[in-house]
């Protein structure tokens, strides 16, 4: 026993970090938070590890939200989807690849 030591995965999807992200505006369905889990190894992009490495990502979500909603704050379930496409779309600085493609280990189709 000792110090708690973070499991350095083998393959995609063998260790994945989730956390709560929230609680948001309610809206009528009753939505107040976003669930997130996210593979370890595709997370490697961060320079900065962390313990959680979502919270890096929380922290992005929440500014992207609030570009898109604006001052329309219960709306963010209507730009979730369209959010989280940009950001898993986006290209990383420290590995030059997107999220999506680290997840996946290829590029997503384009409509």
């Amino acid at each position: 026993m000792g110090l708690l030591q973070t499991p350095v995965p083998v393959q995609r999807f063998e260790v994945v970090a989730v956390n709560l992200f929230g609680p948001l505006p309610k809206k009528p369905k009753g939505e107040l938070w976003v669930l997130i889990v996210e593979d370890t190894a595709s997370l490697k992009q961060n320079v900065i590890p962390e313990a959680n490495p979502v919270e890096g990502k929380n922290r992005k979500l929440k500014i992207q939200l609030a570009i898109f909603v604006e001052r329309h704050h219960n709306q963010w379930p209507e730009v979730l989807s369209f959010t989280r496409l940009i950001m898993n779309t986006a290209l990383t600085k420290a590995t030059q690849r997107i999220p999506a493609y680290l997840t996946y280990g290829r590029e997503l189709h384009r409509l």
